[in-house]
Parts: C-alpha cells; structure tokens; sequence
C-alpha cells in the first residue's frame, strides 16, 4: 500500500488488517470555512499484492453545492417529480411559484414547477413542463439573485456524475457537458452570466443551468416524424470488448441477422479480410422480420478496424493498428423514411421532371444538440456532419425512403473541424 502524496493529504490515512484483508480509510472532516467546503478533494493510493496492482481514487465532497434533477425518462408529469424530488425530502415550493413566476400572486400553473433542493449554489430545481401534454421536457438549477456558480464547484460535480466536456460555446460564460450512459444521454449547458435570459416567465436574473434528459432510441411521432434522435453508443466504437460476436449479440437483441455471405443484398456489401486478428473489414446486418414502419430499423453496416486499413481511412475513423483489429471503426445504419429527420419538398414540374430536395429543420438540429453535438457542415441534398468533445462524429443523408445515419470516432477529423471553425 502507497498514498501518492501523503505530505499534501493529511486529511487522509488508512490502516491495512493483512490477516481479515481489510482496508479502513480514515477522512477528517472538512470545516465550513475550509478551502474544499464548496469543491471537493481527491488522493490516490497503490494497492498491491505482487502479483494484481490496483489504483484506488479516494474522493471528499465539502458541503452540497449542486444537486443532479430527478428524471424519468418514460412517464415525467408533476405527479411523478414530486414523488421523485419527496425520496430525498425535496418539497415543492408553491410560494415562490405564485409570488416570483408570471402572473404574480396568482396560485395557478406558472411555466416552472420549483422545488426546494439543499444546494448551497441552487437552492432551488425547476421543472419545466410543455404546455399542452404537462409532461416535463427540461430541468434547471438556478443560482440566487445576481450571482454566478464557482467552476471549481460544479465543474468535479459534473464530472463525478460521469459527465464529460463538451464543445467550446461561442460564449466563454457557457459550458456545456455531457453523459452518454447505455439508454439515455444527458445533457447540462451551464449559463454563468448573472445577466442572462436562458430562463423566463418573470424569474430574476442569475446564472443557470438546463438539463436535458433524452432517449438513444429512435422515437418517431404520430406524425411520422422523429421527436428524439437515436445514438450508437460512443463507447463502442475502438472498443476490445465490442468485436464480432458482441455486435451479433447486440444486434440480435435490436431484431437484426448477419448477413454472412451477402444473400440478402446484391451489393456484396459483407466483405471479408486477410487479417487473422479480424475476419471482416465490412459486415451487413438485415432484419429478421423487415417492417416499413417510420423510424424501424432496415440495415445496419458494421466497418471493423483491421490492419489492412489505409490512411485515407483515418478521417472515417478506421485504423489499421493491429492492438484494435477486430473492433468497430464506424457503423451506418439505415432507418425506415426518407423525412423522418428532414423536410422534403418536391421540385420540378409535375409528370414532367420531378426531384425532392431536403433541409434539415431546426426541431431535428435541436434533438442532436441534446446529445451534446454542434453541427458543422451541410449540402443541399441533406448531408450533414455533427461533432462532438474531443472524437465523436455523426454523419447523415436523406434516401428517397430510408435516412442513413453514420457514427464514427476520429480526433484527427474532429481537430481540423475546430481549427476551421477557429474553436
């Protein structure tokens, strides 16, 4: 056992019981006027056997400053938050509602519900509901009149509940961060000017965080357009523990085959490679049962990093390195309507020369920059790229009846977006 800096971290020490194979850690408190009372500490220690070594990362919160909003992601109304935010003794605060939301001194639905929350820096959640369904599409953590949130506050919060960096905002007062966990991503853009007007309805000016809690499922409206946008989980892509047989696994479970030796396709789409390591370059997976409904899946094309793979391959995210041969590069999949993410609109005369353009509508740019990505570039037949943090990148096109999204990982490509869009 070894603690890295023992001499700075006094606060931390432990006791090692050889015969029982316990370890006990030891915290001193932290005192209301310490330096960690708004932040937290960190230290590390060694763990050894000889044989296994192990890194345990031992962090102290100070005092709560921030607290995460409750979310459900199937059935979110008032009932549901109040139940919610009631199992950790949060109360709605119908007072500041009727005297600080718009109409004033009037006990009726104002556009926040407001509930009372320990955080020393938001002392209040609000929940924002949409106006016709009374569902809650958004939350927010509001500092008190005037003032602005310590980074060194919520910047280790945000990242002990696993959420990442995102893209540089065009405001150096706004952050933003996000979490992509298996079913859902969630979203917090962090608004640090006491002076914005991110939140209205007659509430006073301080800075602000939204939260945004969304599927990574293809939701499709009775309209038969896409009202949340589906994500192929970042993790795994490059990933040792995401080869062959766990993509069959996974898709098997989303109702697709392998389409081995292409008997479903006349494009020879499957391909196979001479790397022992990796057994296919090019995959194509197919329904079991196809279904013509908006939104169900048509295909699924895997493209496995292998050492045959050329530097012309790298903006696409596929490497040749032989540590990663056998691991997903990048995966398009084809979804069931041409317009479930676009508008189209049909051009030319009629019965003589006709086309469809397409443009990518703001509702469609909003849902995937819920997922923390920023657009970067388009074309007048629908093509688009979005990137996001460090490597993630999406591509996607309109066919005349499938819409086909890429999803890929490359900081190579990423570092020239940012240094074309001076980020």
């Amino acid at each position: 056992m070894q603690q890295v800096d023992k001499q700075n971290n006094s606060w931390l020490t432990y006791d090692v019981d050889l015969k029982q194979r316990k370890l006990r850690l030891n915290l001193t408190a932290i005192e209301r006027n310490s330096q960690w009372a708004q932040t937290s500490r960190s230290e590390k220690l060694f763990l050894s056997n000889g044989n296994k070594h192990f890194l345990l990362n031992v962090t102290q919160n100070g005092f709560v400053q921030f607290q995460m909003p409750v979310w459900d992601i199937e059935n979110f109304d008032l009932a549901r938050v109040t139940e919610l935010e009631a199992q950790r003794n949060n109360s709605r605060d119908k007072t500041f509602e009727i005297d600080s939301l718009m109409p004033f001194k009037e006990d009726r639905d104002k556009i926040y519900y407001a509930f009372h929350s320990p955080g020393e820096q938001s002392p209040r959640i609000f929940y924002m509901p949409n106006y016709e369904s009374k569902k809650i599409y958004n939350a927010w953590l509001k500092a008190p009149k005037g003032q602005t949130f310590q980074k060194e506050s919520f910047d280790p919060w945000l990242k002990q509940n696993n959420f990442k960096l995102g893209n540089k905002q065009r405001d150096e007062t706004e952050t933003q961060y996000y979490c992509e966990e298996e079913n859902v991503t969630r979203l917090m853009h962090v608004y640090n000017d006491p002076n914005n007007f991110k939140m209205y309805g007659g509430i006073y000016k301080s800075a602000c965080m939204k939260y945004v809690v969304s599927s990574n499922s293809m939701i499709v409206g009775s309209n038969g357009r896409a009202t949340c946008f589906p994500v192929f989980n970042s993790s795994r892509l490059h990933n040792k523990n995401f080869k062959l047989q766990e993509v069959i696994e996974f898709e098997k479970k989303r109702g697709m085959k392998p389409d081995f030796n292409n008997e479903f396709n006349d494009e020879k789409i499957t391909t196979t490679t001479e790397d022992p390591l990796c057994r296919y370059s090019r995959l194509l997976f197919v329904p079991e049962n196809a279904s013509y409904e908006p939104g169900s899946l048509a295909n699924v094309t895997y493209y496995f990093n292998w050492q045959g793979a050329t530097p012309e391959d790298l903006d696409a995210g596929l490497v040749p390195d032989v540590e990663l041969s056998g691991t997903v590069g990048l995966c398009h999949v084809f979804y069931m309507g041409g317009d479930i993410l676009y508008k189209r609109e049909l051009e030319g005369t009629p019965g003589v020369y006709e086309w469809y353009t397409y443009t990518l509508p703001v509702s469609t740019r909003n849902v995937i920059e819920d997922k923390g990505y920023t657009y970067f570039r388009g074309d007048d037949n629908g093509f688009v790229t979005f990137f996001r943090g460090e490597e993630d990148l999406i591509d996607m096109r309109p066919q005349q009846t499938r819409t086909v999204i890429t999803y890929y990982k490359s900081k190579h490509y990423v570092d020239q977006i940012k240094k074309t869009l001076n980020l």
